[in-house]
């Protein structure tokens, strides 16, 4: 086993038991949303203390006590009501507090699962690329014999090595910059890994595509994704789970086990 995989599969596991313990700590809720939650408690009692927050006419911060004004909903009326008034880029911010804090006793955030699975695509991102960077190194043949380099180029290395470095850098960046498709393909056809297993090269495709779509589209099924996927609609909202999430790091360990299985039987 090669320090590179030792070192995602330590990344993983403190990714898989952090999602695990949020999981654990979420207390959960009764109410199916916020709204629902807020419909249980009822109206004001008479003179309980209430407080209205509201976006400011003036950008001024302020409190108003006894606040009666129309702002006020009809059933706290009844009740000792405080008025805060923010300005609007804080009221939006605070705004989504209540939420997050009724979502985290629900269960773990959707945008934290979407980060979480965009992290573990980004782990074997980097375990493949340095080992493409790892081959290309041992055996720089594999970059091409007809690869150029400027009179700039020369100039700016202190050495061959240091030159070498850069054109490895170069490729790298071309090749990581591919689809994934075409980046296992590189690694099994021009790269040596001829036995690399293809039992979880689509399932890699779907997810390498899925994490294209939370970064780059809104997070909603493109074309690409949808025709990957026959279960994906154009246009679809994605929907994380923690069990995708799950099964996304699984698939990711097991295909970058499989790399480095197959480093061994590179050819000279």
């Amino acid at each position: 086993m090669t320090d590179l995989l030792k070192i995602l599969l330590h990344q993983y596991g403190l990714l898989y038991i952090t999602i695990v313990q949020l999981a654990k700590e979420a207390p959960g809720t009764s109410h199916e949303s916020l709204k629902d939650y807020y419909a249980s408690l009822g109206p004001a009692l008479p003179s309980e203390p209430t407080l209205v927050v509201t976006v400011s006419a003036d950008g001024e911060t302020r409190f108003t006590r006894n606040f009666t004004g129309d702002c006020v909903p009809h059933d706290m009326k009844q009740g000792d009501v405080t008025l805060m008034e923010l300005p609007e880029e804080e009221f939006y911010f605070f705004h989504a507090f209540r939420q997050g804090l009724f979502d985290l006793d629900k269960g773990v955030p959707s945008f934290i699962l979407e980060m979480s699975f965009v992290h573990a695509y980004s782990i074997f991102e980097t375990y493949v690329s340095d080992i493409v960077r790892l081959r290309l190194k041992t055996h720089p043949a594999q970059l091409g014999m007809g690869k150029q380099v400027t009179v700039a180029d020369i100039l700016a290395s202190s050495d061959k090595d240091g030159l070498l470095d850069l054109v490895i850098d170069r490729e790298l960046y071309l090749i990581m910059h591919e689809p994934l498709g075409a980046i296992l393909m590189r690694l099994r056809e021009r790269l040596g890994l001829r036995h690399l297993p293809r039992d979880l090269d689509d399932a890699l495709v779907k997810l390498s595509l899925t994490r294209n779509c939370l970064i780059h589209n809104g997070g909603y099924v493109d074309a690409r994704l949808a025709k990957a996927d026959s279960s994906k609609s154009v246009g679809a909202k994605l929907s994380i789970s923690i069990e995708f999430v799950y099964q996304a790091i699984d698939a990711f360990r097991r295909a970058a086990a499989a790399v480095d299985a197959a480093l061994p039987q590179l050819s000279s």
